[in-house]
């Protein structure tokens, strides 16, 4: 399957809300900040590229920021 299915992310993203587990999207990640999400990989395979691995970094960051409440040990 291509990528751009989002069926793959729909199944994904069902499991992981069924066990509030937090998503954090880097296809709208990329979009939001004007990026091309076809350059997250390489063009003759699906490892991602040095730009893919930078934008999943600072989705991740921003995620974090955003939500600090989920790094914080939870109390007893």
């Amino acid at each position: 399957r291509t990528m751009v299915d989002r069926g793959y992310y729909l199944r994904f993203r069902e499991l992981a809300d069924a066990r509030g587990i937090p998503i954090v999207d880097q296809s709208d990640y990329i979009v939001s900040r004007g990026g091309d999400p076809d350059k997250v990989h390489f063009s003759r395979d699906g490892h991602w590229s040095p730009q893919g691995h930078r934008w999943a970094a600072e989705a991740m960051a921003d995620f974090i920021e955003g939500n600090p409440a989920l790094c914080r040990k939870p109390v007893d």
